[in-house]
């Protein structure tokens, strides 16, 4: 059984997701505080999963990349191959 993302990410691992979001958004001209806010998911949250003190689950990440346009190996695909080899 391949792992998901939520069960294969490292701190490092999420902070390389997360700036990918935000280079993203950045793109897209949208505002952080809108982001959060559109997804339900908060900056809080967001800086727990940054710092390693929670891990984002599956449906987090889904919901991300959703609304950004992307698939979820686009904002993962890296991590998630490394981990899977």
């Amino acid at each position: 059984m391949e792992p998901t993302p939520s069960q294969s990410l490292t701190p490092q691992d999420v902070e390389t997701m997360l700036s990918k979001v935000y280079e993203l958004l950045k793109s897209k001209s949208i505002p952080r505080m809108q982001f959060y806010s559109e997804i339900g998911i908060s900056a809080g949250a967001m800086s727990q999963w940054k710092l390693g003190k929670t891990t984002p689950i599956y449906n987090s990440i889904a919901k991300i990349a959703d609304y950004l346009g992307v698939t979820v190996d686009e904002l993962t695909g890296d991590i998630t191959q490394k981990t899977a080899a």
